[in-house]
């Protein structure tokens, strides 16, 4: 990773600090740590925006890629079920 992308991401997380319901700060965040199979950070950044948003579907969606990444298939389609429910 780059200084540029370094930088860019430290200033995610300092938007996130003083503004935790900025979603878009929240998704990019966890799309750079997923790429980095960071994802323990990814659940600690969607945890923490789950106590911000009522129902998200985006954030389900994240739930549900985290699950499944840890092999926990049947819990990333409870939230995969969760984010159709919240789009229809």
């Amino acid at each position: 990773m780059n200084d540029f992308s370094i930088k860019a991401i430290r200033h995610l997380e300092s938007a996130l600090k003083s503004q935790p319901d900025h979603l878009p700060s929240v998704v990019a965040l966890c799309e750079v740590n997923f790429k980095q199979k960071n994802f323990s950070k990814v659940r600690s950044i969607i945890d923490s925006a789950l106590q911000q948003f009522d129902a998200n579907a985006t954030l389900c969606f994240w739930d549900a890629k985290i699950k499944h990444s840890q092999g926990k298939s049947i819990e990333a389609s409870i939230a995969i079920d969760q984010a159709i429910a919240i789009e229809c």
